[in-house]
């Protein structure tokens, strides 16, 4: 006779969570530079020898309001747009955009006589957010073979 228990049942693996705490704190640093890109970035600056009031984002020249803002939701959509993609390359693209719109924020701090204002200093702790977010979350896709995903 064959003696059977109850529950039996093959152990389920723990649900995984719909965002990691990584993804999390991305969305909370593409947040900061979106909000940041409306807001005013300086007291003014010079564009083609004329002085402009408090531009906001999309009026700083040669786009660097705009490729500040793009690099962000790059970081953002490209994990979940693309999972095919290796953790590597994943790493890789994450971290040079983080890094041209790091350098865009850089470029125009050091080359803007104006006074810095909220939309600057957004983008600031935008950037700072979506790093620390980034490294978290793609240490979470690497798996724990890996640490930090480095």
């Amino acid at each position: 006779m064959e003696t059977t228990t109850q529950n039996e049942s093959p152990q389920e693996p723990p649900e995984r969570p719909l965002y990691s705490t990584g993804k999390k704190i991305v969305f909370i640093g593409a947040l900061l530079v979106w909000g940041g890109f409306f807001l005013p970035w300086f007291s003014s600056i010079t564009i083609h020898a004329k002085s402009a009031p408090a531009p906001s984002g999309a009026e700083i020249p040669y786009l660097l309001g705009w490729v500040a803002l793009g690099m962000a939701f790059l970081v953002v959509i490209l994990p979940d747009s693309f999972p095919e993609l290796g953790a590597g390359a994943l790493k890789a693209i994450s971290l040079a955009a983080l890094g041209l719109g790091a350098a865009s924020l850089c470029f125009l701090l050091f080359n803007n006589p104006g006074g810095v204002r909220s939309g600057v200093i957004c983008n600031i702790a935008g950037y700072a957010f979506l790093f620390v977010g980034a490294v978290l979350d793609l240490a979470a896709r690497a798996g724990p073979t890996t640490p930090l995903g480095l």
